[in-house]
């Protein structure tokens, strides 16, 4: 059984929120104000291109502080968005790996249709962004296909617990150019 990653008070509040259509995920660490940033350009871009949809944004942060948490619920509340926002700091290893989870798990509790995570270190991020990446869902988008390291086992049992199925290796070559 795969047991839910992001902390005890981000799970409430997904509980009562319920569900939804789409989930924005963003990973961040230490980087309120572009965290800040991504989220109001990708909660602007819901709201021109997809007001029907029902919209949680989801931000996994890693940072023992809640500067970074604090920045986005404040961003996103100037915007009337604080009902559809969940920021909390996630369990597990410092990083992208742990993040991502924390996100997956997150949508799969909202039992969400659509999930789209954000870099939020990419502030030249526009609300078209969210048009262009919910548009393939809607145009039918059935497979998602990733990378995973073959040594990185959390990161495997995590993709076959939401459905991914192994299809083919990759082989890495290197040489070294002294």
């Amino acid at each position: 059984m795969y047991h839910p990653i992001l902390r005890p008070g981000a799970q409430r509040q997904l509980k009562k929120i319920g569900y939804a259509d789409l989930v924005i995920g963003l990973p961040s660490y230490k980087n309120g104000w572009s965290a800040a940033q991504v989220a109001r350009v990708a909660l602007e871009g819901v709201r021109q291109y997809y007001p029907a949809l029902r919209t949680v944004l989801v931000n996994a942060d890693a940072g023992l502080e809640a500067t970074t948490r604090r920045a986005v619920m404040a961003q996103v509340s100037d915007n009337g968005h604080n009902n559809i926002i969940v920021s909390g700091r996630y369990e597990g290893l410092l990083g992208w790996g742990s993040a991502i989870a924390a996100l997956l798990d997150a949508a799969l509790a909202l039992d969400a249709r659509a999930i789209i995570i954000l870099d939020t270190q990419t502030t030249s991020i526009s609300p078209e962004w969210v048009a262009g990446l919910a548009h393939l869902k809607n145009r039918g988008l059935r497979l998602v296909e990733l990378t995973v390291d073959s040594e990185n086992g959390p990161a495997i049992a995590l993709y076959q617990s939401v459905g991914f199925k192994f299809k083919k290796a990759t082989m890495w070559y290197e040489k070294s150019v002294d």
